[in-house]
């Protein structure tokens, strides 16, 4: 297979930062490049890069005519060093629906805490903070607020299963919380991790807990991730990329990574 790169595309200027759904990035890609571009006859492979304010990397790909699109958020990284240590839990959608097994995030957190706190020394000094007894609280806190995000959050048309792993590095816990989004909620819920990622944490800590009480059916916070940043000082990212397969409707999936120093 051959390849040919496409140079990076100006934004229309009525689009802005708005996301763009793959369609409209092909259209585009077509209507303002292939006219500057030579491309082998056997070539069906294209790669494009771009860049806008809300985005730190996008990339279009497009394969036998399938079209993969990979957005970038925050502090997420691809590529990480060989893990010490791995644990994937994985939920498979069945006659039962996701939503209704959130009784067991609890339990599957409490079971990534338990697994990986064999890893760290205990302190048997009680006047002294227990280094073990932290991380477990730690993990068990994280693993369950991406578990009850994914569930609540994923698609409900999606047959993708839902999926946490928790990789032990030597100075830090890596967790990838991954699960389907519906298109018509990925702006909303960019808008509001790339607001997360730009502004003061504790700033928006307090406004979304004004905003809460004001609303008490609220149910977009985001105060979990808020709560990782502020009591946890962990780096939050997360990476949206389709996994369309031919015959098959889009589906979006989205990765939450969070980095935790140890």
């Amino acid at each position: 297979m051959q390849y040919s790169l496409i140079p990076p595309l100006p934004l229309p200027e009525n689009q802005g930062a708005v996301p763009y759904s793959p369609s409209l990035l092909f259209k585009e890609a077509v209507k303002k490049q292939v006219a500057e571009c030579i491309v082998s006859e056997s070539s069906n492979h294209y790669i494009s890069r771009l860049r806008t304010q809300n985005m730190t990397n996008y990339q279009l790909q497009i394969t036998n005519y399938q079209i993969d699109m990979i957005q970038i958020f925050g502090d997420f990284r691809d590529e990480l060093p060989s893990s010490q240590e791995g644990l994937t839990i994985v939920f498979s959608p069945t006659s039962i629906p996701l939503k209704q097994r959130w009784r067991n995030n609890g339990l599957s957190a409490d079971f990534m805490a338990d697994y990986f706190a064999t890893f760290f020394p205990g302190n048997k000094n009680t006047t002294e903070t227990d280094p073990k007894a932290e991380i477990k609280s730690a993990v068990s806190f994280i693993a369950n607020e991406l578990l009850e995000n994914a569930m609540k959050f994923n698609d409900d048309i999606s047959v993708q299963p839902i999926s946490i792993r928790l990789q032990m590095h030597n100075d830090r816990l890596v967790f990838l919380g991954t699960n389907n989004i519906n298109p018509s909620a990925i702006a909303k819920f960019q808008a509001f991790i790339t607001e997360l990622t730009t502004c003061d944490p504790s700033e928006f800590y307090l406004r979304q807990l004004e905003k809460n009480a004001e609303d008490e059916s609220e149910s977009e916070s985001g105060l979990g991730f808020l709560t990782m940043m502020n009591d946890y000082q962990a780096k939050l990212g997360w990476k949206f990329e389709t996994i369309q397969k031919e015959s098959e409707a889009e589906a979006i999936a989205v990765t939450t990574m969070v980095q935790l120093a140890v």
